[in-house]
């Protein structure tokens, strides 16, 4: 009874000994995978982080060029108003028609956070409101407004442009007498086509560099929760 009691006991043993090696071993395991899904975490913050930047760039762009056409559009309208000093607006449009065809757009960079959600999930993200922010940041499209100014920017040109063929400007380009009308033939202070385009066109640009702004408080935010995250995962 001796022996067999002995023998039990090493068993049992053997056993306990063997269970607690296959403890160790899956925490290991365990720990290696949190480990892995960190570093990816880490990697795929920092990328987002990258992608955010250029982001901020070109939305800085974009406001500073409305900026710089919103002063060309407000111009053109204080030329409708007859308690101004008279301004030939025929002339000055004709002038600043590259600017007036030239419109910016921009694309939200999402190609880290796609590559994410592609090749794990965004749950691997372990901070939930940076999870829910980035989520609200990617999810909105910007298209729609912009295919607007696009649309409304390449109708003022296509009107403007024949308006602007004139006279004078064969005369000065080519050197020739021509029948063009004069540049004085059309006064576009007169246009009210003109004056509602350029309207049109002034509300969609002030609603775009809105959502620009609105955008760039998004991205300052992220990037004050990405710098935390990747500080912690560092």
């Amino acid at each position: 009874m001796g022996k067999t009691g002995n023998y039990i006991k090493y068993a049992l043993g053997e056993i306990v000994l063997v269970v607690i090696g296959i403890l160790i071993a899956l925490q290991i395991n365990n720990w290696n995978n949190y480990r892995n899904e960190r570093k990816k975490e880490f990697n795929y913050l920092k990328e987002i982080k990258t992608n955010l930047k250029s982001d901020s760039l070109k939305l800085r762009q974009v406001i500073n060029f409305n900026e710089m056409k919103q002063a060309v559009y407000d111009t053109i309208i204080r030329s409708y108003d007859l308690n101004n000093p008279p301004k030939n607006l025929n002339i000055y449009v004709r002038q600043l028609i590259p600017i007036i065809a030239e419109f910016d757009m921009y694309s939200i960079n999402s190609i880290a956070f796609k590559n994410m959600n592609s090749a794990d999930n965004i749950s691997i993200i372990s901070n939930l409101e940076l999870r829910q922010q980035l989520t609200s940041y990617y999810s909105t499209d910007p298209e729609s407004v912009q295919e607007k100014i696009k649309l409304k920017t390449r109708e003022l040109t296509a009107y403007l442009s024949p308006k602007i063929i004139t006279n004078e400007g064969i005369k000065q380009f080519y050197g020739f007498e021509n029948a063009l009308p004069s540049i004085s033939a059309n006064d576009f202070r007169k246009d009210e086509i003109i004056f509602g385009f350029i309207g049109e066109a002034k509300a969609m640009m002030t609603n775009q560099t809105i959502d620009c702004n609105n955008r760039l408080e998004k991205i300052e935010k992220l990037k004050d929760l990405l710098d935390s995250e990747i500080g912690k995962l560092e």
